[in-house]
């Protein structure tokens, strides 16, 4: 027996209740459930999941926006096609430029040209538009996905929160047990000694006792699991211990239809409303892909293009010189 009271003990002391650290004020259901959605890093990764699908809705606008691309190159060389080329773009060939040997073994030119080019797309076959669609439908699943976590939590700290009262006071009335079978065993013990009883009413009775002392040890083991569970819900250490407050649950409203709850759930659980809009972003993206290949092999993509460019060019032969242009376009 010894080796069985000694577990008990310990086990005793691991889940002794100490309060609220932070408090001393016993914990409410509110605030674990609070303290869980503040802390727990499942609602952070959903959290940053919503964020991530926010920046591909904008990733999915900039289709929307204009290009502006700036281009700057250096090049030098002597090969008489570049050379007859750079000079003519510069419109500084001259006369001396037709001789046999400048053009044979003409001098090294330096060309540096910076070009700014503004890209408006007006037209794309819907694509962007597609795109779009699926991005916001995508962070509404997201958001969605917040909100289920942050359900799910909630109902696994009152689970936890219950089992905890449950195992709490199972401990106790099996404290209560205990106290009950040790007196009943001192007195069928003396009743043995002055020879009222018999051996077998004492075995009894240390077998009822070793029963509840077990009994004990396996609702104090409970609820050292569940208060652990709870901490680990509320990313507390698992070895701090609360004082938990009492509560009466209420009674469920009854009065409705089951066809009228399943509606409600229907309508306001996020499991069924991540369904239907994954059933959305499958046809948006599917969409997306079929207007993709559309636009590529038929559909026209019709886009306005403006363009400036600055380019120099020098050589030892000629005098340096610079010009500067600008070309409207559209594309098509």
């Amino acid at each position: 027996m010894k080796p069985m009271r000694r577990a008990l003990v310990l086990t005793l002391l691991i889940v002794a209740v100490r309060g609220d650290p932070a408090s001393g004020q016993p914990l409410t259901l509110q605030q674990a459930v609070d303290r869980a959605l503040a802390a727990n890093p499942g609602v952070r990764a959903a959290e940053a999941a919503a964020d991530e699908s926010a920046a591909r809705v904008l990733q999915a606008r900039a289709g929307y926006l204009p290009r502006l691309d700036l281009v700057e190159s250096w090049q030098r060389g002597n090969q008489p096609v570049y050379v007859f080329g750079s000079l003519l773009s510069q419109r500084r060939f001259t006369e001396a430029g037709f001789a046999i040997d400048a053009l044979n073994h003409p001098d090294p030119v330096t060309s540096h040209r910076t070009g700014l080019t503004v890209q408006q797309t007006v037209f794309d076959g819907l694509r962007t538009r597609s795109l779009v669609r699926a991005a916001e439908i995508g962070r509404t699943m997201a958001l969605t996905g917040v909100e289920r976590t942050r359900n799910e939590l909630a109902v696994s700290v009152t689970e936890t929160y219950g089992r905890i009262l449950l195992a709490a006071a199972g401990r106790r009335a099996a404290e209560a047990a205990v106290s009950t079978a040790e007196e009943d065993l001192r007195l069928a013990e003396r009743r043995r000694d002055v020879g009222m009883g018999t051996e077998a009413d004492v075995l009894s009775l240390q077998v009822h006792l070793a029963q509840m002392r077990e009994r004990q040890i396996r609702m104090a083991n409970d609820e050292g699991i569940a208060r652990a569970a709870l901490n680990r819900l509320m990313g507390d250490p698992l070895d701090e211990i609360h004082t938990l407050a009492e509560f009466s649950p209420e009674s469920p409203d009854l009065s409705a239809s089951l066809d009228a709850l399943e509606q409600e759930a229907l309508r306001d659980r996020p499991e069924a409303r991540q369904a239907a809009l994954a059933v959305d972003l499958a046809s948006a993206t599917r969409r997306a892909s079929s207007t993709s290949r559309t636009t590529t092999r038929r559909s026209p993509r019709i886009a306005a293009t403006c363009g400036s460019g600055s380019s120099t060019c020098s050589c030892p032969g000629a005098a340096s010189g610079s010009r500067t242009g600008s070309r409207p376009s559209r594309a098509g």
